[in-house]
């Protein structure tokens, strides 16, 4: 260490206070955007240390901020689809609810969205709300007496023939065969 001490010049230390400035800034501006980084401890500047500085506690420090940021992005991205999804559940039965509306909505990208959804759910957006309509609709075959274009109506769908398709797709048989099993 102290052979590796002798090679390195002023340059070199003015570098390691430079860098040493760099965290410090990057912390401060991290947490002026309201990042939860106060627990990370910035290595304290020393002349007789930059070495280990610069091998140990500035590679070190600059990994935890990089894994702190990565779960802070991963965190807010399950929150959004969580939300997402809550937004659905409760909207399911709207006609108009539609990937554009739900981009529109939350100001995301078509993109980002089937992204996020698939990587959540393992679903597109749109096969996890017919699947969710096609639940919704069972459970109304099963427990009322609606009609089935009532039941089509009421979970979001305008023709009737369409959600003939996407039921007999979902469960193999149709809504008719549904009702007859009570």
């Amino acid at each position: 260490e102290n052979g590796a001490t002798s090679f390195l010049t002023s340059r070199d230390r003015v570098s390691a206070k430079y860098a040493y400035r760099a965290l410090s800034y990057m912390l401060l501006q991290l947490e002026l955007e309201n990042r939860n980084l106060s627990d990370i401890a910035i290595p304290v500047f020393n002349n007789e240390r930059f070495v280990e500085l610069f091998r140990e506690d500035f590679p070190r420090c600059f990994e935890t901020i990089c894994q702190r940021l990565t779960q802070d992005r991963v965190d807010q991205a399950q929150s959004l689809v969580k939300e997402i999804l809550d937004y659905i559940e409760q909207n399911y039965s709207n006609q108009q609810l539609s990937i554009t509306s739900i981009t529109e909505h939350f100001r995301i990208s078509a993109p980002t969205l089937q992204k996020r959804m698939n990587a959540c759910v393992g679903k597109t957006f749109s096969a996890y709300v017919e699947e969710l309509r096609m639940n919704k609709a069972r459970k109304l075959l099963l427990s009322t007496e609606l009609t089935i274009q009532e039941i089509s109506e009421s979970i979001g769908y305008t023709n009737t023939n369409s959600f003939y398709k996407a039921y007999r797709r979902i469960f193999g048989e149709s809504p008719r065969s549904t009702r007859q099993t009570i």
